[in-house]
């Protein structure tokens, strides 16, 4: 009986023993994943994964990827380019304030006019003078309702202005129409103004010859009766 009980405590003890080496096993295996895991996203940008790998990422994931997506020293004709347009709208949507406002004016031309539609208003919101003077024209008629408002019209060049689209102008809040927008908005986009951005435009003091009055007049008469016949 003596014997038999202190069997059995050896049993026990190397049954204890067996568990504590799992849980130290599955400890180190838990760390060394997670240790890897951090590694490669301290490590990991852009141009270092692949397509395949990118698409594989998660929205939180590609927050966890360095601010600096693309290295400001990496040349976007050795695929970061390609890369940067592989990203879908949820990983676009994810990336941080941080993350959008560390790429380049040249890495904001890179994305596609989709790409840039599918930003969210706080993302368009924060894009920097430079990120914003960068826009190719395809990617500002891109611009939908959300964005356009979101987006610092003061940054805009006047070539960018000139090429925003009617649309675009009537979805202008109040805030946004400022003297120097509405002296350099053509004929067509005034009259596109909304009803209140218009009677704005009218009360501020920008220069208009007597031919552009004229103009503005006929052309807003038509429009009005246009509208009013249909």
């Amino acid at each position: 009986m003596h014997k038999s009980h202190i069997g059995g405590l050896k049993i026990n003890n190397f049954i204890v023993v067996i568990l504590l080496l799992v849980l130290v096993f599955l400890g180190y295996f838990y760390y060394k994943n997670n240790f890897i895991k951090e590694k490669f996203y301290q490590d990991a940008n852009i141009p270092s994964l692949t397509p395949s790998q990118i698409q594989a990422l998660t929205p939180l994931q590609i927050q966890r990827l360095p601010v600096g997506l693309v290295p400001d020293a990496e040349p976007l004709e050795s695929g970061a380019c390609e890369r940067l347009q592989g990203l879908t709208s949820s990983q676009i949507q994810a990336l941080t304030i941080s993350q959008i406002q560390a790429l380049t004016p040249l890495q904001i031309q890179a994305l596609t006019p989709l790409q840039i539609f599918d930003m969210t208003s706080n993302q368009i919101s924060n894009f920097y003078q430079g990120q914003v003077s960068a826009l190719t024209p395809t990617q500002i008629f891109s611009f939908g309702k959300a964005q356009i408002q979101s987006l610092n019209i003061d940054y805009l060049t006047n070539i960018q202005i000139s090429l925003l689209t009617p649309n675009q102008i009537y979805n202008l809040p109040l805030n946004q129409i400022t003297t120097n927008l509405c002296s350099l908005l053509n004929l067509i986009q005034v009259i596109s103004l909304n009803p209140a951005a218009y009677t704005q435009y009218n009360q501020m003091n920008i220069t208009k010859s007597p031919l552009y009055l004229n103009q503005l007049t006929n052309l807003k008469n038509i429009l009005d009766n246009h509208y009013y016949e249909s």
